[in-house]
C-alpha cells in the first residue's frame, strides 16, 4: 500500500472562530441592520474562517472537518474497549485516516451503478449476519451503538466499503483466474492448513476446588468430601447408572449442566492433564479421576473422531478466494497510485 501521507496541524483559526461565533450569538442579541445571508448557503462565518481543505484533486476534496468526523468516530470506538489515543498516537492515526478517506472518495468515483447495487446487497449481507449473530435486529442496533456510532454511520461505512469492493474486484482483479495447478500446488504445500483435527464427544463431571466465584481454596475438609464424592459418582456410572443425569445432578461447571455435561474435545486446545487420558479412552468408557489445577474431573468418551486432511474438492474455493486476494493486493498499490495521480491528488500543508 501507499505511504500514508504526514498529519496535519489542527484548524488554527478553531479557537477564533468559536470566539466569534460566541460573539454574535451572546451579544447585544441583534444582527447590523447591514448583515445578509451569504449567497448559496454559506454564513457570514464561513466566509471570514473558510473551511480547512486537506486534499484536492479532480472531483475530490477533504476537509478538516470530514477528517475530525471519522477520527471521533474512531476515537469514540477505542473509548468503548477502553482504549485512549494519546497526542501522538493521533497524528499518525489522522494520517491512516486521512489516506483512507482519499482512496475510499476515489474508489467511490469509479463505482459504477452495477458496483453501487452490490454495495447495497454487501449491507443487507452483513447487517443480516449481524442480527443472526446477536439474534435480534434490536441487539444488532444497540450493539452498534455501544461500538460509539450511529447506525446510520455503521451502515454507511458498509455502504462504502460494500461498493470499494465491488470496484476493486471489476477493476483490479478484472478476468484473473487462479490456474488449476496453483490451487493443487498451494493444497500440497499447506496440507496442515486443511487437516481437521482430532476431536472427542464427551460427558463431563467436574467439582471445583475453589470457593465460587474465587481463587480461594476450599477447606482440606470440603475437598476430601468432594474427592470421595466423585468416586463414588465414577462407581455409580460403571454400573449403569446415566451418566448424564449424574452430570446434571452434580458438575459444578455451569456452561455444561443443562446438556448433561455434554462437551466436544479438540485435540491440542486443552490443558494436557485432561487431553492425554481422555483422548486414549474407548467409546463408552469412563475415565479415571482426573486432576488440574481447577479441580477434579470425571469423563465418559462418546465418540472420537480421528485426525483427517479435508480434501481438495472440500477447500478448493477457499484456496480460489485466498490466491485472488493475493492477486489483488499485489496489483492494489499501483492502480491506487494511479488513480491518485490521474486526479492530480494534493495533500496541502501547513505552508500551503
Amino acid at each position: 500500500m501507499p505511504q500514508p501521507p504526514r498529519s496535519f496541524p489542527p484548524y488554527r483559526n478553531r479557537s477564533l472562530r468559536a470566539a466569534c461565533l460566541a460573539v454574535l450569538t451572546l451579544g447585544l442579541g441583534v444582527w447590523p441592520e447591514t448583515w445578509q445571508p451569504a449567497a448559496q448557503g454559506q454564513t457570514d462565518l464561513d466566509s471570514l474562517f473558510p473551511e480547512e481543505i486537506l486534499v484536492s484533486g479532480k472531483d475530490l476534496k477533504i476537509t478538516r472537518s470530514e477528517l475530525d468526523r471519522e477520527f471521533i468516530a474512531l476515537q469514540a470506538n477505542k473509548a468503548t474497549l477502553g482504549v485512549t489515543i494519546s497526542g501522538r498516537q493521533r497524528a499518525e492515526l489522522e494520517a491512516r485516516l486521512l489516506d483512507k478517506m482519499i482512496t475510499t472518495k476515489l474508489l467511490l468515483n469509479k463505482a459504477s451503478q452495477a458496483d453501487r447495487t452490490k454495495g447495497k446487497e454487501f449491507v443487507d449481507e452483513q447487517m443480516k449476519a449481524l442480527e443472526t449473530q446477536l439474534g435480534s435486529v434490536e441487539a444488532a442496533q444497540q450493539h452498534i451503538v455501544a461500538s460509539g456510532v450511529s447506525e446510520a454511520y455503521f451502515r454507511q461505512q458498509l455502504l462504502h466499503d460494500g461498493i470499494t469492493r465491488a470496484v476493486i474486484q471489476r477493476e483490479v482483479k478484472g478476468n484473473f483466474q487462479v490456474p488449476k495447478a496453483d490451487l493443487r500446488l498451494f493444497y500440497l504445500q499447506n496440507s496442515k492448513q486443511f487437516t481437521v483435527p482430532e476431536t472427542a464427544q464427551i460427558r463431563h463431571i467436574f467439582l471445583s476446588n475453589t470457593l465460587p466465584g474465587s481463587n480461594v481454596s476450599l477447606p482440606s475438609s470440603t475437598l476430601k468430601e468432594k474427592q470421595v464424592l466423585i468416586e463414588e459418582l465414577r462407581e455409580r456410572a460403571r454400573k449403569g447408572e446415566e451418566f448424564a443425569q449424574l452430570a446434571k445432578d452434580y458438575t459444578e461447571d455451569p456452561m455444561t449442566r443443562e446438556r448433561g455435561g455434554f462437551a466436544l474435545m479438540i485435540k491440542g486446545q486443552s490443558a494436557l492433564e485432561l487431553e492425554l487420558p481422555i483422548f486414549r479412552l474407548k467409546k463408552n468408557e469412563i475415565s479415571e479421576v482426573l486432576t488440574t489445577p481447577n479441580g477434579i474431573h470425571l469423563v465418559k468418551m462418546i465418540e472420537r473422531t480421528p485426525e483427517r486432511l479435508r480434501s481438495l474438492d472440500e477447500v478448493e474455493e477457499m484456496i480460489r478466494s485466498r490466491l485472488e486476494n493475493q492477486y489483488i493486493d499485489e496489483k492494489l498499490p499501483a492502480y491506487l497510485d494511479a488513480l491518485k495521480q490521474a486526479a492530480g491528488v494534493k495533500v496541502h500543508t501547513e505552508e500551503d
